[in-house]
């Protein structure tokens, strides 16, 4: 070990960290000697260490607390080894051996310091300047921080990854940025707004702390933008409060140290290092930007009428969800004079504010309120205020707020209601008394409930003993007051307990029938009183039924809306939780739907689930669950018909609310109330299985009007139920798509297993879903989609498009579905699954544009290409249509008129061709034919030569031509082929005789054929003119940047000039120098052609090898992976018959005015006159 202690402290290592810029060791000098102008700095009281020192002891002791260790003077804790060995196992998860776990010696500490500088070295690969284990031992302050912000950037800052972090430039030398440019860039990508240059004054404010946090939580702290720059202890103390609580980063500085004009630069990144992995937590308190439109302000003191001259006026400003910002209030009397308004924060959750003003002259005030330097949507409030006072004497209070024999306890919300219908105008005040005389200590809230004079006054009293309650309208005391009010340490209840929808807070509706239930099974045997009365006063009756033995039933309808008070006793001592508040609304009519068993029942820590379907209505869903225990929404999914599928489950056992609300309006039938039992009841809905048709989307079709069935196998999921389980544990729902529920017919059919039968009476996606006890049965509920009623046999298909097709033009043709619909369900559906398919006689894919012309009516469009028949076929989900002979075949004529084809040399007497001709020989000079063109384009005219040996001699020149006959077709005959004449030469084989069909009466005469001879020489595979259009009707473009990666790759070999039916031909496709790339190969031609690929051993060339099979003219086209084509791409390749690779066609001659060119003798005309394909094959 001796030795290992003299290498090591003796190799002075060169530079502090690789790869670390030498500006994050800024702070740190090599030698005291070397640098005497840096000799403030090192002073032990220098600003620099002492924020260094406090820094960096915070940081130690967090990542130590994995190992129970903790320090307090970093400059000496160290010294022995042992807390930076855990420090270094802490951050590396590395375990070190031979340790000396009582150094008492100095070598035992030097080898303990040894080790750890070492690991560092040879295993993190992190280089250390100037120090060795003598430094630590020997408590050098300066060194040990210098060694602490190494660790500090390689673990903290160098090693981690952080999620969504931008890949930063290398500089001129490779290099990568530094750590404390890695984490300037990450904080700007966070918060681009708010631009970050440095790690010191740029973060003074506190305001920078607080963007960061809210960057990395929205709506943790959302009113950053608004802070004053002044507040800056104020702005930094909120921030990171928040981000200690709710992302877990540890205060590593602390908000004075932050706001410190000397702050220092490796502390703050020390700090701000935790940001990029940091985490939120549940339950944070997330909330906008201020947003004065979120402030809420209610009370008498807002309203138009009632209020008097003298009386004080109440009004309460809540401002909870409206972020952090000033209130301002004014009140203007009708003189525009401000009036004195008291405003006094509550200092409760949900953040209100009293105010308080007394107006004294009658007439229209105003009140102005402004929340963070902005006026209130509403603002300003006009108050109407009357000159003269009501009368106090007619004023009547009642309720357990003034009750001495009420019960009320400390901490617990009480009230009272006032009756001011027959006072006059005025307005209620309340002040009260604690036992200890003061009159500030309990601000009641006051509201009027209705039009009539109705106030409610709620307080809680914060102090056990005597309170006194006086009660003020238009500011005179009323006579019955003040009302001397016990209240009690702590609530009084009994084991009695109320549970169900009747007693909750909200979501009940006038003329709606609810229930209530009360438990008393641990209560024994006493007297049950329940009692409700409205906000007016007026009793509401109910109705108590026993259902068992320790359970009561209470039913109740209300018929006014407003607050309602339940009270119930048992044994003359209220029920816990008694007094129940329940705010009645008025009646509402919904459409949105819900749905599942998760509503009504369930099991401890097992899935529930229930749907919402919001059937077109626009507002804001939301979905509160309230219980013995939080509930936990796992999953909240939106599916793509619009319905929402909410899964949720809970710790605790015992009745849960679930409240579902439209725009904070709880939807009729909400709170929903569901019963959740413990996980002991023995069933294990996860080990039931569903299966069949009625449940299986895949399975085919689901009709509408139809019945489908399933099955449920409970053998294993009610195994623990005892040997004759009750299948009414099992509840099987189906509900169609707008949330209405749709009989389901259950019956066993053996043990444990069951029979489910629906019928689908509309169509659209029906949800169906089975549970036992709640809980949902494996892969349920499954969405099942069902057809509406379709008569196939009704759909009709009309238009030109189905009785004849030109090639290269939009034909058309209309489906109609509306008389096939009985409804528009139906018909919605028929548009969702109707489909239509063309495709040519070789089973070629047509492709065509379907359009909606209207409900039910579509019109198709098609092009079809070379092909002679399109087969047309319609479906309606994936089952043909009856429409007679399916697919239906139109014939695809040419894009010509055929009635105006001639020729100049038909005997008149010759027999009409058979419809399908046999191959003729076509001489030089021998015939000439010409076709009038229906379309303004050009043809091609191909001839297949004959060898010359075999050719005969060269006929005398032709006789002027003759005038052209035009050959028609017969009405109900068969589309006619272009006509081809021969003539019977010497050597010639003879040909069949041609009958001639006459010109139909009323059509144009076609104009005489004019000629024109060849012009010589050898026409190549392809001309230049050729190729430069093929090259602009390619799919892909030609390269046209000069360092384009593909500029680089060559194709070249003897396959890409020519070839030989039957034979394989190559060529090689070759990289150069370059970098190797995807390449793809497309080969056009007359018949489809497989190729095959073989790369090089070097990955320098690819050998490509292709076989035709039918002879004629070939492209293939080279392409880079960028879609553009290699440099000489397309290449256009002949095939020859077989055996004829050399064959030599210059001495056959085509002639005739359909083959002359723009430059030759007698142009043609496009509307006019053009040439057609015409194959001459050999004999």
């Amino acid at each position: 070990m001796d030795s290992v202690l003299k290498e090591f402290n003796e190799s002075k290592f060169k530079r502090v960290v690789d790869p670390y810029d030498a500006e994050d060791q800024e702070g740190y000098v090599d030698s005291d000697e070397d640098m005497p102008r840096a000799e403030v700095q090192l002073a032990d009281d220098a600003q620099w260490k002492i924020f260094q020192k406090n820094t960096f002891t915070r940081w130690t002791n967090e990542y130590l607390k994995k190992t129970n260790r903790s320090i307090i003077d970093l400059q000496t804790d160290f010294s022995d080894g042992l807390n930076l060995i855990a420090l270094v196992e802490s951050l590396s998860g590395f375990k070190f051996k031979h340790i000396n776990r009582k150094p008492h010696f100095r070598t035992q500490k030097l080898e303990n310091v040894t080790m750890v500088l070492k690991y560092l070295e040879d295993v993190e690969g992190l280089k250390l300047v100037n120090i060795d284990s003598t430094d630590i031992v020997d408590c050098r302050l300066k060194l040990i921080l210098g060694l602490i912000w190494t660790l500090i950037l390689h673990y903290s800052i160098v090693l981690p990854t952080w999620e969504g972090e931008e890949e930063l430039p290398s500089d001129d030398k490779g290099r990568g940025p530094t750590p404390k440019q890695r984490l300037l860039g990450w904080i700007n990508q966070k918060m681009p707004d708010l631009p970050i240059r440095n790690f010191t004054h740029d973060w003074n404010s506190g305001v920078a702390i607080g963007a960061l946090v809210d960057a990395c939580a929205p709506g943790l702290c959302p009113d950053w933008p608004d802070w004053d720059h002044r507040n800056s202890k104020r702005n930094a103390s909120e921030a990171m409060d928040a981000a200690e609580n709710w992302l877990d980063v540890a205060k590593f500085i602390t908000p004075e140290e932050l706001i410190n004009p000397d702050l220092d630069e490796k502390a703050v990144m020390t700090y701000l290092s935790q940001f990029p992995n940091a985490k939120i937590k549940p339950g944070a308190p997330l909330r906008p930007r201020a947003n004065p439109a979120r402030v809420k302000a209610y009370g008498p003191g807002l309203e138009f009428h009632g209020n008097a001259v003298n009386a004080p006026a109440r009004f309460i400003v809540e401002t909870y969800s409206a972020g952090r910002g000033d209130l301002e209030i004014l009140v203007l009397n009708p003189q525009g004079s401000p009036v004195p308004c008291e405003v006094v924060a509550n200092q409760d959750k949900n953040l209100t504010y009293s105010c308080k003003y007394v107006p004294k002259m009658a007439g229209e005030h105003r009140v102005i309120i402004k929340f963070a330097g902005k006026e209130l949507p509403n603002s300003p409030w006009k108050v109407q205020v009357a000159d003269m006072a009501g009368d106090a004497k007619l004023v009547t209070c009642n309720g357990p707020g003034i009750d001495p024999d009420a019960k009320n306890s400390v901490g617990k919300r009480t009230w009272f209601s006032v009756f001011t219908e027959k006072a006059g105008h005025g307005l209620v005040d309340c002040q009260i008394r604690d036992p200890n005389g003061r009159v500030d200590t309990i601000k009641p809230r006051i509201s009027r409930q209705d039009d009539r004079g109705t106030f409610l006054v709620e307080y809680t009293p914060k102090e056990m003993g005597r309170h006194e309650v006086e009660v003020h309208f238009a500011g005179q005391r009323i006579p019955q007051g003040p009302f001397l009010v016990n209240v009690s340490a702590q609530p009084y209840t009994g084991p009695a307990y109320c549970t169900g929808r009747g007693i909750q807070s909200r979501g009940l509706r006038v003329e709606e029938t609810v229930t209530f239930l009360v438990h008393t099974e641990k209560a024994g045997e006493a007297k049950l009183s329940v009692n409700l009365v409205t906000g007016a006063g007026e009793v509401v009756p109910v109705t108590i039924t026993r259902v068992a033995e320790h359970l009561y039933e209470g039913t109740y309808t209300p018929r006014v809306p407003g607050i309602h008070t339940l009270n119930v006793f048992y044994g003359g001592n209220p029920v816990q939780q008694n007094p129940f508040k329940v705010q009645v609304g008025p009646k509402k009519h919904s459409h949105v739907r819900v749905f599942g068993p998760g509503l009504e029942q369930g099991i401890v820590r097992q899935l529930c689930t229930f749907t919402v379907v919001c059937n077109e209505e626009t507002g804001v869903l939301g979905v509160a669950i309230e219980g013995p225990s939080e509930a936990q929404i796992k999953e909240c999914a939106e599916n793509s018909d619009g319905s929402v599928q909410i899964t949720y489950y809970v710790t605790a056992p015992g009745s849960y609310a679930i409240n579902i609300s439209s725009d904070d309006d709880p939807i009729p039938g909400s709170p929903f109330i569901a019963n959740i039992l413990p996980d002991d009841v023995g069933v294990q809905a996860h080990k039931a299985t569903a299966y069949g048709p009625g449940i299986d989307p895949a399975s085919g079709k689901v009709m509408a009007g139809e019945p489908t069935e399933f099955f449920i196998d409970l053998n294993d999921a009610l195994a623990n139920m005892g040997p004759n389980p009750s299948y009414d544990l099992v509840k099987v729902e189906c509900h169609d798509r707008r949330g209405e529920p749709v009989d389901v017919i259950k019956e066993a059919v053996g043990p444990n297993k069951l029979r489910c039968v629906y019928r689908p009476l509309s169509s659209g996606i029906h949800t169906i879903d089975a549970s036992i006890l709640g809980t949902e049965i494996k892969n349920l509920p499954v969405r099942m989609p069902v057809m509406g009623v379709v008569q196939m046999d009704k759909v009709q298909l009309t238009g030109p498009g189905l009785e004849k097709a030109l090639p290269h033009q939009n034909n058309t043709f209309t489906v109609d579905l509306r008389k096939a619909c009985c409804d528009q369900n139906s018909l919605v559906d028929a548009e969702r699954n109707l489909s239509v398919m063309i495709s040519d006689e070789k089973g070629n894919i047509i492709p065509c544009q379907v359009e909606r012309e209207s409900p039910g009516l579509f019109s198709v469009h098609y092009s079809p290409d070379k092909c002679l028949l399109a087969l047309v076929s319609c479906a309606m989900c994936d089952t043909p249509l009856p429409i007679g002979k399916a697919p239906i075949q139109v014939p695809v004529g040419a894009d010509f008129d055929p009635a105006l084809i001639g020729n100049t040399r038909i005997d008149p007497k010759a027999e009409r061709l058979h419809k399908r001709s046999e191959p003729v020989l076509l001489a030089p000079n021998q015939n000439k034919v010409s076709w009038k063109s229906a379309a303004p384009n050009r043809g091609q005219a191909r001839a297949i030569p004959v060898p010359p040996a075999q050719m005969p001699a060269p006929p005398p020149p032709p006789p002027p031509p003759q005038p052209v006959r035009t050959v028609t077709q017969q009405q109900g005959l068969e589309p006619m082929q272009p006509v081809r004449t021969v003539t019977q030469e010497q050597g010639l084989k003879p040909v069949q005789p041609v009958r001639t069909v006459s010109q139909e009466q009323g059509l144009k005469p076609v104009q005489p054929v004019r000629t024109v001879t060849q012009q010589q020489g050898l026409k190549p595979v392809i001309t230049p003119i050729e190729r430069e259009k093929a090259i602009e009707r390619s799919n892909w473009p030609q390269i046209q940047e000069p360092n384009h990666p593909g500029s680089q790759i060559m194709a070249y070999g003897p396959g890409l000039e020519k070839t030989e039916v039957n034979r394989k031909s190559s060529f090689v496709i070759d990289f150069g120098d370059g970098e190797p790339s995807g390449v793809s190969v497309n080969l056009e031609g007359p018949e489809k052609t497989k190729l095959e690929f073989a790369t090089r051993p070097d990955n320098k060339a690819v050998d490509v090898t292709y076989e035709t099979c039918v002879a004629g003219r070939y492209c293939i086209n080279v392409l880079h992976e960028s879609g553009c084509h290699i440099p000489n791409s397309p290449f256009f390749v002949q095939a020859y018959p077989e055996g004829k690779i050399d064959l030599d066609v210059s001495s056959v001659l085509a002639y005739g005015e359909g083959l002359a060119t723009a430059g030759g003798t007698s142009p043609l005309l496009a509307y006019r006159m053009s040439n057609f394909p015409l194959h001459a094959l050999l004999l």
